[in-house]
């Protein structure tokens, strides 16, 4: 069988070599429809484009983050792989199953030209990390006083806009669920809830229930005896449980009681109901990741930076007006 070359891809798709070559070079003059739609007909022929890898990338994670059960890190990881083919990139993965503390004896992270940190580590690892002569970027979680780049979701703000949301379909005995000094993604959540209730004078309606044990495993929750009108829930993994857990408790989602998530995960869309949640752009998060790093790999920024990312509410069918 003949080898594929770029022609073959220019005949694939009825456009010229030259259209072909750019896109794998990522050039300006190709748009970012055009640029996948090669990267995807080079895929399925089976074509390698040769030219070195301009910057080796390499992703540091904990297991529990690609475990089955935690799409939004499994969906940003393939997001990382798929911009990483187009930004140039070489992409390499170290998955921690364990113990954080052995990292800096087991790996020589001097052979990259960056690391990002994707999930929560610990404040000590994050320090060490900060330190390395290799520029890193945590991704989705950020410490202050520490040297190092971060990008994540605007939560305190998203979570303030889905609470207000939720009052403004009347409901005032709202809770959250999601344990706190887990990670900064869920406690930046509470205070944008706590601040949404807050200055509705709601006060005496705040209410917080764990979702997960000191193993990170998701529990079934432990809900009070007078359930409020609806639940803020941290991730949409913790909402679809809870669904369930209310439906096998004879409650009707959303007639009795709303539930809102977080993340817009596969889990929102196989729950019955769908889960009304708010999106967070795993491409988005992956763009900006790779561009703070390149930077600071190259040195065109000197600054530590924190990336905020906007979100938005996706309407869907576990939420309802109170009393509609």
């Amino acid at each position: 069988m003949k080898k594929p070359t770029m022609k073959t891809i220019a005949d694939k798709l009825n456009i010229s070599t030259m259209t072909v070559s750019k896109s794998f070079k990522n050039s300006p003059d190709i748009s970012d429809h055009m640029r996948r739609k090669v990267l995807k007909a080079a895929k399925e022929i089976g074509y390698t484009y040769n030219k070195k890898k301009r910057h080796k990338v390499l992703v540091l994670t904990k297991q529990i983050y690609l475990s089955k059960d935690d799409m939004f890190y499994n969906e940003l990881y393939n997001r990382l792989n798929e911009r990483s083919d187009e930004k140039d990139i070489q992409l390499s993965l170290i998955l921690i199953k364990a113990d954080e503390t052995s990292l800096f004896d087991t790996y020589d992270f001097s052979q990259y030209d960056g690391i990002l940190l994707m999930g929560q580590f610990s404040h000590g690892t994050t320090e060490k990390m900060a330190e390395l002569d290799v520029p890193a970027v945590c991704i989705d979680f950020y410490y202050h006083g520490i040297d190092i780049d971060s990008v994540i979701s605007n939560n305190y703000i998203s979570a303030f806009d889905a609470t207000s949301y939720l009052i403004e379909l009347g409901h005032k005995e709202i809770t959250f669920l999601g344990t706190l000094k887990k990670t900064s993604s869920i406690n930046d959540r509470y205070l944008g809830y706590y601040k949404a209730m807050m200055e509705s004078n709601y006060e005496k309606h705040i209410a917080k229930i764990d979702d997960r044990n000191r193993d990170e495993i998701y529990q079934t929750y432990d809900l009070p005896k007078e359930l409020p009108t609806a639940f803020l829930c941290n991730n949409d993994n913790v909402a679809y449980h809870l669904i369930n857990q209310l439906k096998s408790l004879g409650y009707n989602v959303p007639r009795d009681i709303s539930v809102m998530g977080f993340d817009d995960v596969l889990y929102s869309r196989i729950s019955e109901p769908q889960i009304t949640t708010v999106r967070v752009s795993r491409t988005q998060m992956a763009d900006k990741s790779f561009d703070l790093l390149i930077e600071k790999s190259e040195k065109t920024s000197k600054y530590t930076r924190r990336a905020a990312l906007d979100c938005f509410i996706k309407e869907k069918a576990s939420t309802k007006a109170l009393n509609e």
